[in-house]
């Protein structure tokens, strides 16, 4: 598949029993974390909006994409927070770090840390510190934006102008999966996919207290920044949930590649419930059982499609895009007249196949989506089922069928 159209996808949430992945990408596994704190009774905060007239950045040359609006961006990011104290961040944990032409990006994990001060740390080849620590700041949330450096080949995050920090190396990532919590069982399949290079892992280390689902937009945001300049296109969707199209004759990737109108920053798709009202096997037994279990062919059971925009999904060219949500484009790059185009649902749709327990969501939002109109039978694709259940069965018998495990 070209590169330059190769769609990059996000999973947030839990993994679901047999689902598979169809992408071509290359792996690298490479893992980060660090967490550094400042001194107790260091609070310290100074407000930043007088110092914007006077605010040096360390652009080497100019390049196409590193003015915002006409400006240099760091001044930009700036005024963003301009009528905000930025305060000194308590502690900080990055996650990876992201080498683009204008800047250095890197994303952390650390929670209610927006418009926090902290310090970009450079290291060449050889180890050793490259000039004087750079003060920036988080924002959006999650993401810590530094200037480049020549001969750098690592960067790290510190609380405090020569504080701590474990340097990251530069180099952009692809990865399909995020993990918080994840049984042994469900374990191996995820690995086998990563043996096989269909799926690359990042592991969410809890290091602020939260609830799982405040995970969501740490691995929103770093999918952000690692598609900018690698994807084309990145898929934001849920593990179980099927983007399809609809009418249109062709592929998901045939749809985009004839996107001409550089204006598009993104396409959205409506959403139909598809009703998962059992629970799962937990444990693999055979291929009879995929056949009666898999939720593509058990669940039928459908709502209505919901109103624009209503947990609507996207894919969407990230170098266009600033901030990513859930559900729709918080904030796009500006100047250029960037939109999301709106999918008529005879276009393309997202089926969500929907446990009614997990978090309780039976309770919760079932009775707000049956306004959108009665419950009615739907079907997956028949052309595209028979070849996904081949590729379940054919992964399934292989990691789960071993009788010497």
């Amino acid at each position: 598949m070209n590169n330059y159209y190769q769609l990059g996808l996000i999973i947030i949430g839990s993994f679901l029993f047999f689902d598979v992945f169809l992408n071509d990408a290359s792996i690298s596994s490479r893992v980060q974390y660090s967490r550094l704190s400042l001194p107790s009774g260091n609070t310290v905060s100074v407000d930043l909006s007088s110092e914007i007239d006077n605010q040096t950045t360390e652009k080497a040359t100019a390049v196409q994409g590193y003015e915002i609006e006409g400006e240099d961006r760091f001044k930009w990011y700036l005024k963003k927070t301009a009528s905000n104290v930025i305060q000194s961040a308590p502690n900080i944990t990055t996650l990876y770090a992201y080498e683009f032409d204008h800047e250095i990006t890197v994303t952390t994990t650390s929670w209610k840390m927006i418009r926090r001060r902290v310090y970009c740390r450079y290291l060449d080849k050889d180890g050793n510190e490259l000039g004087n620590p750079y003060e920036s700041f988080t924002y959006p949330e999650y993401i810590v934006n530094c200037p480049k450096r020549e001969g750098t080949q690592k960067i790290g995050l510190s609380v405090t102008k020569n504080g701590e920090f474990v340097p990251l190396p530069l180099g952009v990532q692809h990865f399909y999966m995020y993990i918080h919590n994840a049984s042994i069982y469900d374990l191996k399949v995820i690995n086998d996919y990563v043996r096989t290079g269909e799926v690359e892992i990042h592991y969410l280390l809890e290091r602020d207290q939260r609830e799982d689902s405040r995970w969501q937009m740490v691995g929103i945001t770093d999918c952000l920044i690692w598609s900018r300049g690698e994807s084309k296109w990145t898929i934001f969707a849920d593990l179980d949930e099927r983007i399809l199209m609809t009418e249109y004759p062709g592929t998901i990737l045939d749809y985009v590649r004839e996107i001409r109108n550089e204006t598009i920053a993104g396409v959205q798709f409506r959403q139909q419930w598809v009703l998962k009202t059992e629970l799962m096997p937990e444990m693999y037994e055979s291929d009879s059982q995929i056949d009666a279990w898999m939720p593509t062919h058990r669940f039928h059971s459908s709502t209505g499609i919901g109103p624009v925009g209503h947990t609507a999904k996207c894919i969407i060219d990230s170098s266009k895009v600033f901030i990513m949500w859930v559900h729709h484009v918080t904030e796009f790059f500006p100047g250029k007249g960037y939109h999301l185009h709106i999918l008529k649902p005879k276009e393309g749709l997202v089926r969500h196949y929907r446990d009614q327990t997990l978090g309780k969501w039976g309770q919760k939002w079932l009775s707000s989506t049956l306004k959108f109109g009665p419950i009615r039978v739907t079907d997956y694709p028949t052309k595209y089922l028979g070849r996904l259940t081949e590729n379940v069965k054919r992964r399934a018998k292989y990691v789960y069928g071993n009788q010497f495990d």
